[in-house]
């Protein structure tokens, strides 16, 4: 399961500027957009743990046109960020794991039991990233809106 927060510009008043002031603020709202994939990537790997780096790696964005995507590729990020349920893990699951933290078998096996009982807790880092970009976007699409008026007299 791949995790994505996505900004796409759609409302009635800013198809209508882009219809009056064209190209300009089509341009201006596009660069905002990718000023906040780079943020958005940021802030994502800023609060992803990282136990070997895969997840935070995974996360990037692309931009295409009024579209903005921001993705995590590790197939676990859902998991990451609103935890799980008990389950039983495979075996082997935790042993680079427990290897980089220094834990033996028995430590390696309560861990796992801990989780069969209650699951693993969640780690909300993109939900925490998706409000932030969310508090940020307006600012980043007035000030698009506000270059491309400029531009013009």
């Amino acid at each position: 399961m791949v995790a994505a927060f996505r900004i796409t510009v759609n409302s009635e008043k800013m198809q209508k500027l882009l219809r009056d002031r064209g190209q300009k603020l089509r341009s201006e709202v596009e660069l905002s957009l990718v000023e906040l994939g780079v943020i958005g990537r940021s802030t994502a790997r800023k609060f992803a743990p990282s136990a070997f780096g895969f997840l935070r790696n995974s996360i990037d964005y692309v931009q295409s046109g009024l579209r903005m995507t921001l993705t995590a590729g590790a197939s676990y990020a859902a998991y990451v960020n609103f935890g799980t349920r008990p389950h039983w893990t495979p075996v082997n699951a935790l042993d680079e794991w427990a290897k980089r933290r220094g834990l033996d078998d028995g430590a390696k096996h309560a861990v796992r039991f801990s989780i069969a009982h209650k699951g693993t807790k969640a780690n909300p880092f993109w939900s925490r990233t998706t409000l932030f970009l969310q508090l940020g976007a307006r600012k980043y699409m007035e000030a698009a809106v506000q270059r491309a008026l400029r531009g013009t007299a």
